[in-house]
């Protein structure tokens, strides 16, 4: 049955449908698809490689427990981002972060160490929506359209945490000029 169904390219919504319908196999192969996507996207929101496995683990189980309140099969991966996303903002809002300075990115040789410029450092100053808009459109080169449809929300709230994004590190940088 897989096979013919695949053919007809709806595949990914039958198997959406039958892990609603509790077949853990389906729901495996989902959570098999989509969890390297999901830990990239928590380690930019979270700024932790440590936490993200468990916020996408975290993620995955909620989902599986509510699956059957998504209306459209055809939004998983959006409708998994945005859980991703909520669970990472309520988490940090839970936990304060420092990490020492001293773990800087490697700059080019020869660069005296604090000169280098630490992107995860700058990246913890933002809050997590503001972060991970920020890293997806300045870093990983996104449009507007791409990280709207991927954390499931507005084109003009993702031009609105740019800005914002934007005017806190200025802010930050002015503040270090001093």
């Amino acid at each position: 049955m897989r096979e013919a169904v695949e053919s007809t390219g709806d595949w990914r919504t039958t198997r959406v449908a039958r892990a609603a319908a509790g077949d853990s196999d389906a729901w495996g192969e989902i959570v098999v698809e989509h969890w390297a996507e999901l830990v990239r996207l928590a380690r930019v929101v979270l700024a932790s490689p440590f936490e993200a496995e468990d916020l996408a683990q975290e993620t995955f189980v909620h989902a599986w427990s509510r699956l059957a309140t998504l209306r459209d099969s055809d939004r998983l991966l959006p409708w998994l981002r945005r859980s991703l996303v909520r669970r990472a903002v309520r988490h940090l809002g839970r936990v304060r972060r420092t990490e020492p300075l001293d773990e800087r990115i490697p700059g080019p040789p020869g660069l005296p160490r604090e000169d280098r410029l630490d992107l995860r450092f700058l990246l913890r100053r933002l809050p997590p929506r503001q972060r991970a808009v920020f890293y997806l459109g300045e870093v990983e080169g996104w449009s507007d359209a791409e990280i709207a449809e991927r954390l499931g929300v507005a084109r003009s709230t993702v031009r609105v945490q740019r800005f914002l994004a934007r005017r806190r590190l200025r802010e930050f940088f002015e503040g270090e000029a001093r």
